[in-house]
Formats: C-alpha cells, structure tokens, sequence
C-alpha cells in the first residue's frame, strides 16, 4: 500500500513537471472558427482573401466586426446586423481615415489625417456628395461648401482669398 502511493506520487510529480516546463507547440491552420451550441461560426480568425483578419459575428452570424489586413492596409470594419459596412477605419501611406457610411455604402462622414497637408473633416449628402469640408488644404485652414453635385460652390480660407488651387485640392480629398 505504501508502495502504491510512493509510486502514485511519484507518477504525479513528474507529470505536473512536464507538463509545466515542457515548450507549447505551435499550432499551424488557415482558419480557426470559434461556433456557437448550435454549430454557427460566430468569430474566425484566418486569411482572407487580402490578408490575415478576425471576424466577429452578430446573432445572425453575419459578420459584426472586421479586422485585418487589405493589401497590406489595416482595417478596423464595424457593420450593421446585414453585414453591411457602417464604419470603416483605415490607415494607409496617405494617413489614417474614419468614414461612417449608410447602409447603400454611401459615405455620410469622413475624417481623414493627409500626412502631407493635414486633417479634413467632410460632411456629405445622401446621394453620397460632399457638402461641407473643414480641414487643412495646402497646409493651410479652409472650409469649403459644395452643391448637390458635389461641385466647391464657396470657399473659405485666412487670406479671405477664393484659390483655385485649394479648390482643386479640396475637390481631391472628397473621396473615400
């Protein structure tokens, strides 16, 4: 008897000493699938067909939030219980950007850091126009207003100087 638990004991001690000083592999897998009591995928963790990404699923098991790599971009999606995008944050060689869009994919808001000029905030119509940009253009402040056309109607900079050149440039950063 005495035997037995010597050798139980024994048994135990290097177990638990294996066990703790031994090195975890490393698990290899294109995808790993975290699934619900009723079998439904509701996170993943794999590449996509841009790059590695975690996806995190709604009640419905669409996709809720998104993160990862596209084309070397990372990305941070948040979408609605459809599966559409609602909010994409991106940061790329330009800078990092904010957009919150509608449901039909039409940018509503941006907020967009141009490394070389600065920051813009831009507000946009439901057609999916811009409306109103504030930011740095050129380096330099301005505020720009712009038609149901997505056209700069009025512009607003310190030199109280209407230019051409700000124009055109504001007109380049009106899309996503």
């Amino acid at each position: 008897m005495v035997m037995e638990i010597l050798i139980s004991s024994a048994t135990s001690a290097f177990v638990a000493w294996y066990m703790t000083t031994r090195r975890s592999p490393t698990i290899r897998a294109r995808d790993f699938a975290v699934v619900d009591e009723m079998g439904r995928v509701r996170a993943s963790l794999g590449m996509g067909p841009t790059g590695p990404q975690l996806e995190i699923g709604g009640q419905t098991g669409r996709f809720r939030i998104l993160l990862g790599m596209d084309k070397g971009i990372p990305k941070l999606i948040v979408g609605d219980e459809q599966g559409n995008d609602r909010l994409i944050l991106a940061n790329d060689v330009a800078g990092p950007s904010l957009h919150i869009v509608d449901s039909e994919q039409r940018t509503l808001l941006s907020l967009q850091d141009n490394l070389a000029d600065g920051g813009t905030l831009t507000f946009y119509s439901p057609n999916g126009k811009p409306k109103l940009m504030i930011g740095n253009v050129g380096q330099q402040p301005v505020m720009v207003m712009y038609d149901d056309n997505g056209e700069a109607t009025w512009h607003a900079s310190p030199n109280g100087k209407r230019d051409s050149s700000a124009k055109t440039k504001a007109r380049a950063l009106q899309k996503p």
